[in-house]
């Protein structure tokens, strides 16, 4: 079984479309979503998904849980699946997808598949497409983002917040066959307020490389021209998911979330 874990704090954009998506792939008793002290507007919008069969947790409500959140995930793993089947983290902007090199699609079949036949293990997937987005649905691969773990049938003692390492003895890198599509660049308006809200009760005017929320820095100073310019100069190497779009009118959207 795959479990589907994600923080989530008002995202009622996103989380339709994430749950959507991956209900439509593993099924609703597949993910489980920690609320991160959101409004009661938006909790109930969770509650309505706990009702279509997803597990909806609040009592992780507090800044120290989302600095925390790797390890309360696999807290969240050995109590709810004893850590067995495949644990994936995933951030709310984040859908699995297929493929490798340049060739990238949607097919539910080859992904359930993908992770059936995995052996045991912590992985690393290093293919994340992001989403370019005054070129849509263009997506491309920044080489400096740092890769992602995911487990099966696999116990450790940590997890980073960002899942990007664990403390396992040897992590599998960039498994063939499965990358994360990552609607990570939003509208620069609200890229500004969901970075406000993750460095709110951090200390931004002392942060080095080595800081917690480093890289959300430089997003405070963007204007509407130079975040043009700084998507353009990381998306040379455009690329399409085939059939994400498809999949999604399937599931009811009009649209890619932005």
């Amino acid at each position: 079984m795959v479990t589907v874990i994600t923080m989530v704090k008002n995202e009622p954009e996103l989380l339709p479309y994430f749950v959507r998506y991956h209900a439509w792939l593993f099924g609703y008793e597949s993910i489980i979503i920690l609320d991160n002290g959101s409004s009661e507007e938006f909790k109930n919008e969770l509650r309505q998904y706990a009702l279509l069969g997803c597990t909806v947790l609040e009592e992780f409500d507090k800044k120290i849980h989302f600095e925390n959140k790797g390890d309360i995930l696999l807290h969240i793993f050995d109590k709810y699946r004893n850590s067995r089947g495949v644990l994936l983290p995933l951030d709310v902007d984040e859908f699995v997808v297929f493929g490798e090199a340049s060739n990238y699609f949607v097919d539910k079949r080859l992904i359930r598949k993908f992770f059936k036949v995995l052996p045991p293990g912590a992985y690393k997937v290093n293919k994340r497409l992001k989403n370019d987005l005054f070129n849509p649905p263009a997506c491309y691969i920044n080489p400096a983002k740092p890769g992602k773990v995911f487990l099966k049938d696999c116990r450790v003692v940590h997890m980073h917040m960002g899942y990007h390492y664990a403390s396992a003895k040897a992590t599998k890198c960039n498994p063939a066959g499965i990358s994360y599509l990552e609607f990570h660049n939003r509208p620069l308006d609200k890229l500004k307020k969901a970075a406000e809200e993750k460095m709110r009760g951090r200390e931004t005017q002392a942060l080095t490389s080595q800081s917690r929320g480093n890289h959300l820095d430089p997003y405070f100073d963007l204007t509407p021209e130079t975040y043009k310019q700084r998507l353009a100069d990381e998306s040379s190497n455009k690329i399409i998911v085939d059939n994400f779009e498809e999949c999604l009118r399937a599931l009811g959207f009009d649209s890619l979330p932005w």
